[in-house]
């Protein structure tokens, strides 16, 4: 795999033995860096028949994995040699960096909660009104993984979860954080094998956290875990062959067999519940309740929920 190069252009169910304890965020871990200014350059063209970049920033060492926008704000995700990694919040009308924090491991891809297996970038960060989320860790050596939660405007760490699962982001509500902890294959420490693949189902934890302090409020644990979504009313789980619908609380609150899952997208007032393979595969429309409004056959593979509109493609959109 090739990283990209540093620079920044515009342009079924049980409870597990987790119990409801605060998070300890890693002790000695870097906090907030102070940043100096970057080296930039700016070019200005009357020519609109080439394409040529406003600017550009060096971040000196980083390679820049990923890159998220918000109310006029770039969130980079970084990432050095052998670790650490970082986020840094930019300002594309300053070209500055307003904020950079550093944690400890590798940035690991496909944590975020916008994550697209076609559609969206591999590395990224989860947003909130108030808080960036990022997931990082010794992936290579799949000993432990870490959600940390940054304060928006300042990238002070508010709290960092860790566990020896590989974590990642999956939804963000007022009142909940939903994270899921992906049993690690092979072991730590195991060499990876070709083509190798574990005996029986890996596990997967999903877990309801407190978004001011990380707070374990209630954990899930499923096999066979293909997709999690997150909406206001609830909390939507792929498994195997079921879809697995939970309260925010935690609370089951419907199942609905059909499989085998693939994809969820969860809209305010729909789930969209994607099942079976390229060639043979049906997408659903079902309701909060658990209910199934409507079902179609279609050759797709991927889903993107924008807004209230939902996009599948496969041979067509």
């Amino acid at each position: 795999m090739t990283d990209p190069t540093a620079t920044v252009t515009r342009s079924d169910e049980r409870t597990t033995g987790d119990d409801r304890r605060s998070p300890s965020t890693t002790d000695g871990e870097p906090d907030t860096d102070t940043v100096d200014s970057p080296k930039r350059t700016s070019t200005v063209t009357n020519d609109e028949s080439e394409w040529i970049p406003r600017w550009d920033m060096s971040l000196d060492e980083w390679t820049v994995l990923g890159l998220d926008a918000a109310d006029d704000r770039l969130f980079a995700t970084l990432s050095k040699n052998n670790g650490p990694s970082a986020i840094a919040a930019i300002d594309p009308t300053e070209q500055s960096v307003l904020w950079q924090t550093k944690s400890e491991g590798e940035a690991i891809s496909g944590t975020h909660a916008s994550y697209q297996h076609i559609a969206r970038s591999k590395w990224g960060v989860t947003l909130s009104s108030e808080a960036v989320y990022a997931v990082a860790g010794p992936a290579e050596e799949r000993l432990w993984s870490a959600v940390h939660a940054l304060d928006r405007a300042t990238g002070k760490r508010r709290w960092s979860l860790r566990r020896k699962r590989k974590l990642a982001v999956a939804g963000v509500t007022d009142s909940l954080v939903v994270a899921t902890g992906l049993e690690f294959f092979p072991g730590p420490n195991e060499t990876v094998l070709d083509h190798q693949t574990p005996e029986s189902p890996l596990s997967t934890v999903v877990y309801g956290l407190a978004p001011a302090d990380g707070t374990v409020r209630w954990t899930r644990e499923f096999d066979s875990v293909q997709d999690v979504a997150v909406n206001s009313n609830g909390v939507y789980v792929a498994v195997a062959d079921q879809l697995v619908g939970l309260g925010l609380d935690g609370e089951r609150r419907f199942s609905y067999e059909q499989g085998p899952a693939t994809r969820i997208e969860a809209a305010a007032g729909r789930i969209f519940y994607l099942t079976g393979d390229y060639s043979a595969s049906t997408l659903y429309g079902v309701a909060p309740s658990g209910s199934v409004d409507w079902q179609h056959d279609l050759p797709v593979n991927e889903l993107l929920l924008v807004d209230d509109r939902l996009y599948a493609g496969g041979k067509a959109v």
